[in-house]
């Protein structure tokens, strides 16, 4: 009888661990992959993407985005977008990894200018 159960809810077992393991994976890999950088912005810019968009960081070595983050309670991209002006330096923590087959950036979670 218990056989018959597990073969009958095996399909529902693996829909669960496809829905689940990705809400535990995200926040895992976004704080594994933290760093601290410093940088010098050569430009800023809010890139549309369809009906959503993103902030993109570009510097010398590296392109960043900045966008809100739930692994991190985030919510304060635009603020943050605000604050940083080019040619200025910085020092930021970030997360996430460059991925781009995906269009995937670092993530700025904090960032603070740099004392000359």
């Amino acid at each position: 009888m218990n056989n018959l159960k597990l073969e009958r809810n095996w399909p529902q077992a693996i829909v669960a661990c496809l829905t689940v393991m990705p809400l535990v994976a995200y926040p895992i890999f976004q704080h594994a992959t933290q760093d601290d950088v410093t940088f010098t912005i050569d430009k800023a810019e809010r890139v549309l993407d369809g009906r959503s968009s993103r902030y993109l960081i570009f510097t010398k070595d590296e392109t960043f985005e900045n966008t809100d983050s739930i692994a991190f309670f985030k919510f304060d991209s635009s603020d943050i977008y605000g604050r940083i002006d080019e040619g200025k330096t910085y020092r930021a923590k970030v997360s996430g990894a460059r991925m781009p087959l995906f269009s995937s950036y670092r993530n700025i979670i904090e960032i603070q200018e740099k004392s000359k």
